[in-house]
């Protein structure tokens, strides 16, 4: 989950720009995904999907199928708490 935070937080304004562009119904940007780690333990991200819940669900290279609450993020963003 750290993982996951810091490329949000890499990738924050790419993200913010992809979900206007996605609650718009338009084509996305593509975001450089999270690098491998040597020792395998760290799978790369292979897909995001916006959800209208604001969340993302996220599908791995190893198959793994995760969801991310961004709320927190886009209440900080559009609302400053």
């Amino acid at each position: 989950m750290k993982l996951l935070q810091a490329w949000i937080e890499i990738h924050h304004e790419e993200l913010i720009a992809d979900w206007h562009l996605a609650s718009a119904g338009e084509a996305l940007f593509k975001i450089e995904p999270h690098r491998q780690e040597a020792n395998g333990m760290n799978p790369r991200v292979s897909s995001v999907h916006a959800n209208n819940d604001h969340t993302l669900t996220l599908l791995f290279v190893n198959g793994e199928r995760r969801t991310f609450d961004v709320s927190p993020i886009l209440a900080k963003v559009f609302l400053g708490t």
